[in-house]
């Protein structure tokens, strides 16, 4: 049962990622401003929060007798912390970016797994077999 949330977690969010980067993009192109900060920061956003949930994913859900599991831990959490080194990169050169840009684009971490969680939650999977 676990599983089927999970992979429905992730699937809900590649969608509410995708509809994000949409929302973004016609934001920008609505308003006048240049789409490119936006999309940059987006990016590493969203690489940030797919390695930090391949970690807890690992963390988590895992069978504890795997060799490897240490290793597998900090190889994801040294790309975890090279996404939030490139991200703190791209927000510092793009310091005169519009602030709209670095906030839709940054707030993806936060909000979107919280939309994906509330409607992977809501519809729960009906099952006629028990």
């Amino acid at each position: 049962m676990e599983s089927y949330f999970g992979k429905r977690f992730i699937y809900l969010l590649f969608w509410v990622g995708s509809f994000w980067l949409g929302l973004g993009v016609v934001y920008h192109l609505l308003n006048g401003l240049e789409i490119t900060p936006f999309v940059e920061v987006f990016t590493f956003s969203a690489l940030d929060l797919i390695f930090l949930i391949l970690i807890f994913w690992k963390l988590f859900f895992t069978p504890p007798t795997q060799r490897n599991k240490k290793i597998q831990f900090l190889i994801f959490i040294l790309f975890k912390l090279v996404c939030l080194g490139f991200l703190a990169i791209v927000l510092k050169r793009l310091r005169n970016a519009p602030t709209p840009s670095i906030i839709l684009g940054v707030a993806f971490i936060g909000i979107g797994p919280i939309i994906a969680g509330t409607i992977s939650n809501s519809f729960p999977k009906i099952s006629t077999k028990e």
